[in-house]
């Protein structure tokens, strides 16, 4: 056959990783061998701390019946819809408070928060997230100049008579960390100038093209 490769991820029973794992094992290991022996195996290889414990259990049975019931157990376990929505919601939930200056927790924040719109979108369990309460607990998450800024969107959508939903505030943190962490304008590039470089690019940016090589010539020599 040929071997699985090692990107699979170990799964160790964290139900938000637990689809990326079957699909990821479903095609690396499944689709290339029929062997129960080798996909129990190969079970017990990419697993880890409880999930590996389960898998265990059932290596004691024959091949076909205990690769089996070890990924039944898994789906009962950590594919559930509703286990899977509220591991999202605790982990949003007890998410750091993302610093002004830090811009990669930022994009850290609204990465995880698409992750949480995709991965529950049709559970209703996680529909919490959208309470106004905890919307509100996400919110503080953010630094203060954002906080004031959702504040104006909250406003214009109450003002057209809609509903503030999660995925407003998704949209909304994607936008601004996409902003902050732009490569030509964001904020730690432009924090990283100093007054005097500010002033030089804006100088060379309105000199024509020709005048703006002499002009970066004479600065070498």
């Amino acid at each position: 056959m040929n071997k699985p490769k090692a990107e699979i991820q170990k799964f160790e029973g964290n139900p938000m990783d637990y689809q990326r794992f079957i699909r990821q094992f479903n095609t690396k290991v499944c689709a290339n061998t029929n062997s129960y022996e080798e996909r129990l195996n190969f079970l017990l290889q990419f697993t880890s701390g409880e999930a590996n414990r389960i898998v265990t259990g059932y290596s004691h049975l024959n091949a076909k019946a205990g690769y089996k019931a070890a990924l039944d157990e898994f789906k009962d376990r950590y594919g559930d819809p509703d286990v899977t929505a509220q591991a999202y919601v605790k982990r949003a939930l007890n998410w750091q408070t993302v610093k002004q200056d830090n811009t990669r927790a930022l994009d850290d924040f609204a990465i995880f928060l698409t992750e949480c719109q995709y991965a529950v979108y049709n559970v209703d369990s996680a529909r919490v997230l959208a309470y106004s309460e905890n919307m509100k607990l996400l919110i503080r998450k953010l630094p203060f100049y954002l906080q004031e800024q959702w504040r104006n969107i909250v406003y214009e959508l109450k003002d057209r008579k809609q509903t503030v939903k999660f995925e407003n505030l998704v949209n909304f943190v994607r936008k601004e960390a996409k902003k902050a962490n732009d490569p030509i304008y964001g904020r730690e590039v432009m924090n990283s100038l100093t007054p005097a470089k500010q002033a030089q690019n804006e100088k060379i940016s309105h000199i024509p093209k020709t005048e703006k090589e002499l002009f970066n010539q004479n600065i070498r020599t």
